[in-house]
Parts: structure tokens; sequence; C-alpha cells
């Protein structure tokens, strides 16, 4: 202990030195921490297991001996381990080591802290003697001091390393200040630097080094002689040595050359004195003034530029004070002087002047002194016997000073008198145009619309007051007077007719009607060409004109057309009730001869069996007859309806080769279908079941007259589009080529008439009605398509169909992220009279069929994008009626209707939601929204004809 060993080391040899006093004992010394734990500190002969176990015992009543002799600070002797209750929790493992004794004393320091326990283990039961206790004690205390020591020794450590750390600390703060000092002495944008009294650079700062592009071993330690050109070290030498003699501060201009560049410096010189007050640096603080001074002589130099414009201008300017006292005369030899320039400066002008000018010239100086305004006006004076028109402005100048410009306007008056009269001509120009504008038979108006939204008519004939009943004054005066005349829808298509011409700068054509303010109903039609002017307004030049007389005869011819419609709907209706009356009976013998030919009403011999199947087969025939007259019927007046699907290419050739492929097998047929890979799984927009039809009859037509064991292809392909029939730059085809009989190159024309069949030979040997490929045609071009076909006789036939195609057809719009809504999207008007449609619809396929339907029913439609857009559409052009689908982009159908709902002069709104989700609940959820009615897609376009009637007429 006294040679300063380790701790464990001088706790080891405690141990084993104490073995030897307690025979047979083994000693044990346990380390106390500040959370009551014990730990292990020597046991050189104890088992290392047992030692491990107790690490970390936790002091206390029942821990052992040793954690009681800690908790307790007593001596805790324990002569059998395996009766004694003290050792409840450790006895097993004690035990397990064969220890059956144990004594142990409390290491207590000389702050009476427990630092520790003393133990002797034995592994036979044992009771010590009073020596054995005394030696116990004396064992703990030895180990008390040895553990105080270290303790002490380490606090003595961690306090020296406090320090060290502090001394640290300490000696960088003040590096830190010096560095911050050295920083913002560096960062100063001034240039700073210190010499010793000998004239010695000591310190110069970072702007020092920039300006004169040298490092501090350039200039430490120099002189100035040494570092500076020699007129430049004069300078800095002769100003250094005023202030070193005097010991005071000075500030001092210096003017130097530093890299053939001109500096001017306001310099600050002053001594450093040290804590002995005694004088030991010079110390420097310059500022580059260069700019400063340099704007200050162009400020004197703007000053006698000044001075010499006022002397040069063609105006007597001179400045008095508020007393009406000279300060400065100008003169001008263009204006005469009324006054002696010499003996006026410090007199006033009532002294001076005539007592009118005086007094004319002391109010103008005081209003524009109260009023810190320019004052005008002008005088006549009579200067060396002639008479002048002056003008005189008078401006204000700081609080008590005023500056007079007087110009002679002699000449500017005659040349007035001139323009004026220049300007009478001009109004008899504008005369005779206004008589030949008021002689045409319409209005001729110029019409200006302003980027802020207002508008104005500029000009507007007389002709006016006869077809408007307005006068041009009440027009020009207030726009809206005339546009009152006009019925809320008329209003609203002029309106939007206005802003989309606004918009794109196309012709303006608009024809609607009006109520003159005496009750009179017109019809009038406009033309004019926009240009827009450089302040950004649109300027309109154009005519308005009377056509109330042709509308009445296109009344007329309306009226006609309308009984023609009439008689094409007999001509339907008879067509109906025609099919209806042939299909009943017909319906009866194909009905009675599938009950006879299957035995129901009796067994058939072979001949009866034959007839019957004669009869079904003469009966379907007609049938098939009925229908294909009422299809090319309904075809031909523009009644059969389309009813679009995005069908898949691969679904639509299988489902048709599986209708004609029994006919086929009949006959040893071989059919293929070539369809490539990258159109097996395309969509396109077509009427799937009319689109199949014709590909069966294609397919059925090829079979029929192809003998047996031939060969028939049905080939799908992509091609640029040669026919100008087709719309799109791509069109899918379907081509039919069988290796049949073909057809002459001279029957080909006749091959689409209805009623036709090329060779009447034929029509005996293969049945048919003429009627397919008539059909096949109609159908293909109302899709906006084209039928090909090419043959050779005795060789086979091709009959090729084009519909158009358009990759991005089944493609989401790419709409922007941000909308401007100050015109629609797209707005037709069909007709001012019609109801005017909003149609939100995002899909273009499905827009551009739904469009096409509703404006060939005559409805005038607005088309919106994205509920958005709908929104603001419905809330400034009012429509009547609302189709929207629920799946449109931005704000989706349904909030965009509940939102509709909101506003209360929108309630009442007829709204038509179109869905693709057939669920249970939906219809509820779409009226709950606020829809009054709504349609599951694919839709009818006749069924939407008919709700949007229903809706429109209640």
């Amino acid at each position: 202990m006294a040679k300063l060993d380790p701790l464990p080391e001088i706790l080891d040899a405690l141990a084993r030195s104490m073995e030897k006093q307690f025979q047979g004992g083994l000693c044990s010394i346990l380390l106390c921490d500040r959370h009551g734990k014990l730990h292990h500190g020597a046991a050189p002969n104890l088992p290392k297991a047992y030692s491990q176990a107790l690490d970390g015992m936790i002091i206390g009543p029942e821990a052992g001996s040793c954690g009681k002799a800690a908790f307790c600070r007593d001596i805790v002797i324990v002569a059998d381990i395996a009766t004694d209750p003290l050792w409840q929790n450790f006895r097993h493992l004690a035990l397990e080591h064969q220890l059956r004794a144990c004594w142990s004393a409390p290491a207590i320091g000389s702050d009476q802290q427990v630092l520790g326990t003393f133990a002797v283990y034995f592994k036979t039961c044992r009771t010590p003697q009073n020596q054995d206790l005394e030696i116990l004690s004396l064992s703990a205390h030895i180990a008390s001091i040895a553990i105080e020591r270290d303790r002490t020794t380490q606090a003595l450590a961690d306090l020296n390393q406090q320090l060290e750390v502090r001394v640290e600390e300490r000696t960088a703060a003040l590096r830190e200040s010096e560095a911050k000092l050295e920083a913002m002495l560096n960062f100063a944008p001034a240039v700073i630097y210190v010499k010793d009294l000998q004239g010695r650079h000591t310190f110069v700062n970072r702007a020092f080094l920039k300006l004169f592009n040298c490092t501090l071993a350039d200039i430490i330690g120099k002189v100035n002689h040494d570092f500076y050109p020699p007129e430049v070290a004069d300078v800095f030498e002769k100003n250094d040595r005023i202030v070193i003699e005097s010991c005071h501060f000075h500030q001092l201009e210096e003017e130097v050359t530093i890299h053939d560049q001109n500096y001017t410096f306001l310099s600050h010189k002053f001594i450093l004195f040290d804590q002995n007050q005694q004088p030991y640096a010079l110390c420097g603080i310059s500022n580059d003034i260069t700019q400063r001074k340099a704007f200050y002589n162009a400020l004197q130099r703007s000053q006698e530029q000044l001075k010499a414009t006022l002397q040069a201008i063609p105006d007597l300017v001179f400045r008095l004070n508020s007393q009406g006292e000279y300060l400065a005369i100008y003169p001008s030899e263009y204006v005469g002087n009324l006054v002696d320039i010499k003996l006026a400066i410090g007199h006033s002008i009532k002294e001076l002047l005539p007592p009118p000018i005086a007094a004319k010239y002391s109010q103008v100086t005081q209003t524009a002194l109260a009023t810190n305004t320019l004052q005008t006006y002008e005088q006549d004076v009579v200067i060396d016997g002639v008479l002048r028109h002056e003008e005189v402005r008078v401006a204000p100048c700081g609080d008590h000073e005023v500056v007079f410009v007087i110009r002679d306007i002699s000449e500017q008056q005659a040349a007035l008198r001139e323009r004026q009269k220049a300007a009478a001509t001009i109004r008899k120009s504008e005369d005779r145009f206004a008589r030949i504008a008021n002689n045409m038979p319409g209005v001729l108006y110029q019409y200006v619309l302003h980027p802020d939204g207002s508008h104005n008519f500029i000009y507007i004939s007389e002709r006016c007051q006869q077809i408007f009943g307005l006068d041009a004054d009440t027009i020009t005066r207030d726009a809206n007077e005339l546009f009152r005349l006009f019925e809320s829808e008329d209003f609203i298509s002029l309106k939007s007719s206005i802003l989309l011409s606004a918009s794109t700068l196309n012709t303006w054509s608009w024809e609607g009607k009006l109520i003159t303010p005496f009750g009179e109903k017109k019809w009038i039609q406009g033309i004019s060409q926009p240009e827009q002017q450089p302040n950004g307004d649109i300027l309109w030049d154009g005519v308005v004109v009377d056509i109330s007389e042709r509308k009445l005869m296109e009344i007329k011819l309306q009226k006609t057309v309308a009984e023609l419609d009439r008689a094409t709907r007999l001509k339907d209706e008879f067509l109906a009730n025609m099919s209806h009356e042939l299909r009943t009976p017909l319906n009866g013998i194909l009905g009675m001869s599938e009950a006879l030919k299957q035995g129901i009403l009796g067994t058939l011999n072979p001949n009866q069996h034959h007839a019957i199947a004669m009869i079904e087969k003469s009966g379907k025939h007609l049938l098939e007859l009925i229908s294909d007259i009422l299809d090319l019927s309904k075809i031909e007046a523009g009644k059969l309806e389309l009813y679009l699907t995005e069908v898949s290419v691969q679904e639509l050739c299988n489902s048709s080769l599986t209708l004609v492929n029994h006919l086929a097998f009949t006959k040893q047929i071989n059919i293929e279908s070539n369809i490539p890979q990258q159109l097996q799984k395309t969509f396109i927009k077509v009427d799937n079941r009319r689109l199949r039809q014709v590909l069966i009859n294609l397919l059925s037509n090829a079979v029929k007259f192809t003998h047996k064991a031939g060969k028939i292809n049905l080939n799908v392909g992509i091609k640029p589009s040669t026919n100008l029939a087709i719309s799109t730059p791509q069109s899918i085809y379907f081509s039919v080529v069988d290796n049949g009989i073909g057809i002459a190159t001279d029957d080909l024309d006749k091959l689409f008439l209805p009623f036709t069949q090329i060779d009447s030979s034929l029509n005996r040997q293969y049945s048919g009605t003429g009627l397919g490929l008539a059909l096949v045609k109609q159908i293909i071009e109302l899709h906006g398509g084209c039928v090909e076909v090419s043959s050779q006789l005795g060789k086979g036939s091709c009959f090729t169909v084009y519909l158009p195609y358009n990759e991005t057809s089944n493609n989401m719009s790419n709409l922007p992220d941000s909308y401007r809504w100050e015109l629609p999207s797209y707005l037709n008007v069909i007709n001012p009279q019609s109801p005017l449609i909003m149609l939100a619809v995002e899909k273009e396929a499905h827009l551009i069929t739904l469009s096409s339907y509703l404006e060939a029913k005559g409805y005038s439609l607005l088309i919106a994008r994205n509920g958005q857009e709908a929104i603001a559409l419905i809330e400034s052009q009012s429509p009547q009626l609302v189709v929207i689908d629920i799946q449109i982009p931005v704000l989706e159908g349904l909030a965009a209707i509940k939102y509709i709902r909101q506003n209360l002069k929108l309630t009442n709104l007829p709204i038509i939601a179109l869905t693709a989700v057939e669920t249970t609940g939906e219809p509820e959820k779409l009226r709950e929204a606020g829809a009054n009615e709504y349609l599951t897609q694919p839709i009818k376009l006749k069924h939407l004809s008919n709700l949007i009637h229903n809706l429109l007429n209640p």
C-alpha cells in the first residue's frame, strides 16, 4: 500500500495474507458502489464462478453475510450457511461450491460511508473466537483505507484533469477572442494598419493586402519607402510624422496612385499607448472615398451644366423668395425682360414690375408654396412696344422659393389657329362619313372590349335608331342599353361569341333576335374583324343588318322540312307496322314447323319431315329479308343508331368466327384468323353487334361462295389511311380472303346495291336476299369507314373494311395542372333558340360520340374536360341541362354535382350522371348527390335523348 500499487493488487495481497491468519479460510473483498451494489474486489482462492455470481448483488437485510454487513454497517457471523435463514436466497449457490460458514465485516471510510466488505469463507461449520473477530475487523479497516486512498487518488486525478480542461478552455477562449478581433479587422472594408514609432509595419488587415496585392511577408517589418513607390511613400511619411509628433488624432485626405489607378482616402490616424501611457505605435484606418469624391465632382459639374442649360433654353428663368425678392435671373434672347438684371437681385417685384403683373406674380408664388404644386397661366405683356403672348410656369423650390419659367408662345398661338381650321375640315369629313353611314341598310359601329372586362361602343351610326329602337348617344353612353334588348339565351350566345372572337382574334359572326323598346321582335346578323390594340384592347369594326325577312323565309322552309319529316315518319311507321304484321304469322309458321319437326304433334315420315324443313327454311329466309329491309330502311332514313363501346379486336373476331365455323365445317372449309400480337389486346370504339354483323356477313358469303375443301382467311392489321372518308391518319382493317368462285371485274360496281345479285343463275344455286353487302357498306360508313373489294373470277375474292384508328383514343387526355376559364373550352351554338347543354366528359372518343349525336339532335353544347371547368362554365353560361361523367378528373363528378346543388340559383338545374358502375346502391348515391337521372355505360344514345327531352319538357 505504501508503494502506491494499484488497488486490485493491494486487495489481492491483503486477502492472501489474511487467509494465512484464518486457517482453512477463503478471503473475499467486495467493493460497494454509490448505488448500493457489491462488486468483486479480490478473492484469490474463492471459486471464480461463485465470485461472478455475487457481482452486482444489492445490499440488504437478507442479502447473505456481506450484503447484510454492508447494510447494517456491522460484523455478521454465519457459522452454518445450511441452516441460517440469512442465506436462504444464496444457500444453494454457497453449498454448490462447498462453502458452509461465512464471517463478514463492513469496510467503512473516514466519512462513515460503506466502501465494501471483507469476508472469510470456510468449507466447514465454524464459529469465530475473539481474536478472529479482531483480525476480521482489522482486515476490513485495512481494506477501507486502501479503497479510500484509491478513490482519493482517483478524485485528485479527476480534479487535475478538470483543471487542465479549464485551462485549455480559457486558452481557447482567449484565442477565439483574438481570432474574432482579427476577423473583425480583416473583414472590415477599411484599410487598417499599425506601425511602430520607427515606421515599421507590425499589422495590416486583408483589405490592405487586397488593395496593394501583397502578402504579409511583403509588408510586415517594412517602412513606407521599403514598400510604396517614392511619391506614395512621401505622402504617407509626411502625414505619419504629423500624428507622431503631435500625439493627437488626425483626419486626413490622402490622394495616391496605386497600380496606375488614382485613389482618394479619408484616413483616421492616431497613437496607441501601452499600460504605462507611453506611445508605442501608430494606427491608421483609411476609407476609400474615391467614388464619393467623383460623385462630388460630378455634382459640381452637373450644377454648372444646369446653369448652362438654363442659359441655353429659349425661356426666361428667375427665382423668387416668398417675399417676392429676386434671387437669381437667367435671361433669354428669345424672351424680353421687364427688369434690369444687374439691379434686380435682392429687390422686390413690387418695386420693379407694373402693379398688375407684380400682383399676379405674388399670388401664384403664394399658391405654389402653399399647395406645393406647379402653377401655369398665360399673360399678355408689351415689351419694347411689341405685344407678346407668354406662358408662365411657376414651380415651388423648397419651402421658401419658387422658379418662374416664362416662354414666348406668340408663334404657337398662330399655329393653334391653323389647327383649329384643320379640325373644322376634319369635322366636315366626319359629317360626310356620317351621312354615308346613315344611308346604308345596316348599322356601322366600332366596339371595344377592355382588358378589365369593361366594354363600350366608340361609334355607332344613326341607323341604330331604325333597327334597335335606340339612338346613337344612348348606346355610346352605355353599351348595356343595347345588350338589354336581347333575351337571356340570345344574350349568353352573343356574349360567348364575342369572348371567343376576342380570344382567337377570328372574325366575329353571329345572328340572333332582340325585342326593341317598342316591343317589336327582330332578327339581326352581325359580322366584324377583331384587332388587338397595343394597350390590350380588342377593337371590332363591323356592321349589323336586319335579317327578319330572311328569317321568316327560313321558318317557312323549316315547316316544309317538318312536313317532309312527317312523311318520312309515316313511312317508318308503315314499315314498322308491316314488320309486325309480317313477323306475327311468320312466328306462328316457324314455331309450328319447329314443333312438327320435333315430333310434338306426332311422328313424321321422311317426306313429311322434308316438307316441314322446306317450310322452316323458307320462313327463316323471309324473316331475314324483312330484317334486312328494315335495317336498310333505317340507315337510309338516318334512324339506325350505333351503340359505341370499347370492343376487343380479338374477341370481336373470335365471336364472329364461332357463328360461321359450323357452316364451314359442313363444307370442309378451313378458316384461319391472322391477328398481330400487338392488336390482340387492342380495343376499338365500335358498335359491337353491328360490326359483328358485318364480319359474319362477309365470312358467311365467303363460305357460301367457296367450294368444298376451300380456304378462308380473316386478316387484321393497321395501315396509313388513304381514303379521304377516314378522318384519322391510321386505319384498322379487317380482310376476308377466300379462294372461291370470284367476281368478274364488270360486276364489282353492282355488289353493294340492295336487292341485287350479280348473276341470276347464282340466285338459284346460292340463296340470299341481295341486301347483305348493302348493309355492310352502310354500317361501315356509319362508323366513318369504308369498304374495298378485289377479286378474280375463278380464283377468289378479298373484302376489306377500314375503320378509323387512333392510338391515343383509349388514353386519358393529358390535362394541364391549372386552368383559365375566361372563355369556354368549346362552345357550339347550333341554333340560338335551341337548349344549351353542358357536356362534361373527359375521354375523347366518348366526347366525340356524345357531342356529334346531340348536335345532330339540334342542341347547343358547352364542353368541359374536368369538374372544375364544368362548374366555372355552368356559373358563367347558365346551361339548361348538364350531362356529366362521374369519373372526370380534377374535381370528380359526384363532388361537382354536390357543389352545383349548393348554389341556390342552380338547385333546379337538371343533371344526368353517366356511370360505369352497376353495383347495388349506385343509383341512390347519385340521386343523393343531386343527379336527376343516371345512365350506365355503355349508354344508349336514344335513351339519353329521351331523358334530355323529358327533363327539358317536364
